[in-house]
């Protein structure tokens, strides 16, 4: 499973406030709402650009990668 952490990479760069996140990345306050709430699914390139820009950080920052345990994954197939 991937889940976006964007909270996590920004308080690690020092946004501790929405508004900071906001003001550091130029992106509507809306769409950091979103992200710091943890209530977006999926990120665009741009959205994304604009993170690593402001925060001086790489996309996979924003990512945690869990593996499912392989009961779960055979149900898949």
């Amino acid at each position: 499973m991937v889940r976006l952490i964007v909270r996590e990479a920004a308080e690690r760069a020092g946004c501790e406030t929405m508004y900071q996140l906001m003001k550091a990345t130029g992106l509507p306050w809306e769409t950091v709402r979103r992200l710091w709430r943890g209530q977006t699914i999926e990120i665009n390139l741009t959205t994304l650009d604009k993170l690593c820009q402001g925060l001086d950080a790489k996309p996979g920052d924003f990512f945690l990668f869990k593996r499912e345990s392989p009961r779960k994954q055979n149900k898949l197939r």
